[in-house]
């Protein structure tokens, strides 16, 4: 598991500290974006698009790394 790790690691050319830094910005912005649909859910007239339009903007930046 350790070799994976570092392999990963060195793969994305990143340290650990960074590595877990990147992805808790990832998680905080999924986070917003779950937020964003629940109230769309209850009321579907409001942020019709944006869970979406976030969710392309996070999926663009994570290919880009």
């Amino acid at each position: 598991m350790i070799k994976r790790l570092r392999r990963h690691l060195v793969d994305s050319n990143i340290s650990y500290i960074d590595h877990m830094i990147r992805a808790q910005k990832f998680i905080f912005r999924l986070l917003k974006a779950i937020i964003i649909l629940n109230v769309h859910a209850f009321l579907p007239f409001v942020w019709e698009t944006k869970a979406s339009e976030m969710i392309e903007q996070i999926n663009g930046d994570m290919k880009s790394i």
